[in-house]
């Protein structure tokens, strides 16, 4: 006779909560390819900091939540922790809308957004099921972020070159160099209205609330858990486990972060170099631009996980 286990998928409003958190953290995997083509004066270490900086945010976060216990998985939290995301879509509005770019606000709004990052991991209790199916509802369960990157990477480029409604108080940026949409290269002297994530961001945080507030789910009592969380702490095998998870989904959120950044600055400008000495930089109008291609790799790892990490290990479980 199988083994019952809870199964650990998640409601369609709490996935559409961490989709959304998780996009709004991801969008500066793109912003700051944006910032970039816009020269603004930032130099490319800044910009990687900015990176740095909100996924440390996204890591502190999930800290946080772990100290916790299992109150911050639930799906109650995460729709209650939602709301915080207003601050940074406000801070987008405000800083976009005046043009003020200054790099210690971005800084901060790196941080807010790191809230997104931290809301990755949601379980709900709803049935019990035979474990032979619990790698397959564990694995589409952590793939419900993965939608947001995907989401973020397609989204965030299209969103800040529509002229939109929108109200601004700035004129729109252009930009010095090509850069890429899903639609393919954007020319030089392109005007962009990065006022628009803010918009969009706080339209999209509202729309959660507007169907949290129809659908209140019932709430539920937990019990503290610190004795378990401190033998967790000082279990050697939780550091080996967390070395191999820094390997695994470190490395493909890491990339998903980095890598349209490092696409760009490598293969979107055109460097001649004389004696040893750089003498001209020009965009590279016609190389296959960063934020066309960039999304592809998170896609990947959306559909791998439930796949090869939830249907093969569904397969091997024991009875």
């Amino acid at each position: 006779m199988s083994n019952a286990l809870a199964s650990e998928t998640v409601d369609k409003v709490t996935a559409l909560h961490v989709i959304a958190s998780t996009a709004i953290w991801m969008c500066w995997s793109v912003l700051v390819v944006l910032l970039y083509a816009l020269d603004l004066g930032f130099t490319i270490a800044e910009l990687f900091g900015l990176l740095a900086l909100t996924g440390f945010s996204a890591a502190a976060f999930q800290l946080l939540w772990f100290g916790l216990g299992e109150r911050a998985l639930q799906p109650q939290f995460i729709r209650t922790t939602t709301p915080l995301l207003l601050l940074p879509a406000l801070g987008f509005i405000y800083c976009f809308s005046t043009a003020n770019y200054s790099l210690f606000y971005l800084q901060v709004l790196a941080v807010g957004c790191g809230l997104g990052g931290a809301q990755l991991y949601v379980r709900r209790y709803q049935h019990f099921v035979a474990n032979q199916t619990m790698g397959w509802d564990l694995a589409v369960t952590a793939s419900i972020g993965g939608i947001g990157i995907v989401l973020a990477q397609i989204g965030t480029p299209l969103i800040a070159l529509w002229r939109g409604p929108f109200p601004t108080s700035a004129a729109p940026a252009e930009t010095s160099i090509s850069i890429g949409t899903l639609l393919g290269s954007v020319r030089p002297e392109q005007s962009i209205w990065l006022s628009n994530l803010g918009w969009f961001t706080a339209l999209v945080v509202v729309t959660l609330l507007i169907m949290n507030w129809r659908r209140r789910p019932q709430a539920q009592r937990w019990r503290s858990e610190k004795s378990t969380r401190r033998h967790l702490l000082r279990n050697p095998h939780t550091w080996f486990m967390t070395l191999l998870y820094c390997m695994a989904f470190g490395s493909f959120i890491g990339f998903a972060l980095a890598f349209p950044l490092i696409l760009q600055f490598l293969f979107g400008l055109s460097r001649e170099w004389q004696a040893g000495e750089l003498v001209s930089v020009m965009s590279n109008d016609y190389a296959p631009q960063a934020l066309t291609y960039a999304w592809l790799g998170p896609l990947i790892g959306v559909v791998s996980r439930p796949l090869g990490g939830g249907w093969r290990t569904s397969m091997v479980a024991p009875e």
